[in-house]
């Protein structure tokens, strides 16, 4: 599971980097194992950023698209 975590991570931010907006969606669904590895391993301490940086890249995302629509003046 950390493994998957690991590259969903890495890959993210090298979409991001490229401004590639599909960086966010990876962002967002690598919140997924996040919360499983949470819950399996007990690690509890991790809630709370997990929810926050889910938060974000959502929030993140939804800020990207809106910017790229007013560019395109649709």
């Amino acid at each position: 599971m950390d493994w998957l975590i690991s590259i969903l991570s890495i890959w993210s931010l090298w979409l991001l980097g490229r401004k590639d907006s599909r960086g966010w969606m990876v962002k967002i669904v690598c919140g997924v194992p996040w919360f499983l590895l949470i819950y399996q391993q007990k690690l509890w301490g991790l809630i709370v950023p997990s929810i926050v940086t889910t938060y974000l890249s959502i929030r993140n995302y939804r800020e990207w698209r809106l910017s790229e629509i007013d560019k395109r003046g649709m």
